[in-house]
């Protein structure tokens, strides 16, 4: 499996927040497939939400690096799940406000909210800097770095990022940026989507990296690390083992879902038959897995039902189950 052309390390939101997040994005993470609005939704909800969707719901604790020649995607992933077994689990209440012209889920006035979330966020940029390539000039003037301050300028000549460490903000980008009157109708809309259903505290249990196979695709989850030691796969999972590792894989310990190479391993080991085996219930597929399904005919781009209690608009009730796969 070739590497992915980025690697991100994020916090995948869980729960109600997820599930909002997601629908209101348009887009699951840990498949790739889009969502379906409903034919009631705003029409302008999809312009609203096209930078974020491109990268999947998440908070960033590292953001986007390709991988620095001589590292590998093998050693990443052990090192991310070292590091996720070191942290404990805490909580976090998550607020809805504008931030720089976008909508974000963001943290309330909390001293030590703040603090658990910034030393996550901090750990993470900091040990796993050693597999970061630095920035390339594009990267950097992508940036625009004449329009940071000082401290967001050392920022990103350091880390490559302008808001790591003392630049920090924990949030999860809703929308893009918008202008007042589309921020307030946004705003208005979510909140009546959300109703009392996010009132409580999300736990933080886990971090998870997440990749963009090739530039310009959009960012996949790969593997969730949760910090009792066990791991979840997504759709990404392949971009997470390298060829050499992948063509002896070990078994997974009891509790975690295998990787892709050892998913095609017991395949091959388990079964005469070609047709791959379907991902156990409540995992989402592998790379390999999708990749699978997609040529026996169905497609991780192919958009999933509408939610359940919203009616379908008029293009997938047109299509019903004679929807053709791409």
């Amino acid at each position: 499996m070739p590497q992915a052309y980025r690697y991100a390390v994020y916090l995948a939101p869980v729960g109600p927040w997820r599930e909002l997040g997601s629908a209101w994005l348009g887009r699951d993470e840990d498949t790739g497939r889009r969502i379906p609005r409903c034919r009631t939704d705003d029409p302008r909800l999809d312009a609203w939400t096209d930078a974020p969707r491109h990268y999947g719901l998440h908070a960033t604790l590292k953001p986007p690096f390709r991988l620095r020649p001589g590292t590998t995607a093998a050693a990443l992933d052990e090192a991310v799940r070292a590091l996720a077994r070191m942290q404990a689990p805490f909580r976090i209440a998550l607020t809805l406000r504008a931030l720089r012209g976008f909508l974000a889920w963001c943290l309330p006035d909390d001293a030590g909210m703040h603090a658990r979330v910034r030393a996550l966020a901090d750990r993470m940029v900091r040990d796993l800097d050693a597999y970061r390539a630095p920035p390339t000039p594009a990267e950097i003037a992508r940036r625009r770095p004449d329009q940071l301050t000082l401290p967001q300028q050392r920022m990103l000549a350091e880390w490559g990022y302008p808001y790591v460490f003392d630049t920090f903000t924990f949030h999860i980008t809703l929308t893009g940026q918008l202008g007042p009157t589309e921020l307030d109708h946004a705003e208005e809309l979510l909140r009546a989507r959300a109703g009392r259903a996010l009132d409580g505290a999300m736990p933080v249990e886990a971090v998870s990296v997440y990749v963009q196979p090739r530039p310009d695709d959009p960012f996949l989850a790969a593997r969730h690390y949760h910090f009792d030691g066990s791991v979840r796969d997504a759709a990404g999972a392949g971009y997470m083992d390298d060829e050499a590792s992948m063509s002896t894989p070990a078994r997974p310990p009891e509790g975690r879902a295998p990787s892709h190479g050892e998913d095609v391993a017991q395949r091959q080991e388990g079964t005469s038959s070609d047709a791959p085996a379907r991902p156990s219930e409540g995992r989402a597929p592998s790379h390999g897995e999708d990749v699978a399904q997609r040529q026996e005919g169905t497609s991780s781009d192919a958009p999933a039902r509408p939610p359940e209690g919203c009616a379908p608009s008029q293009g997938d009730e047109s299509r019903g189950d004679r929807r053709v796969q791409r």
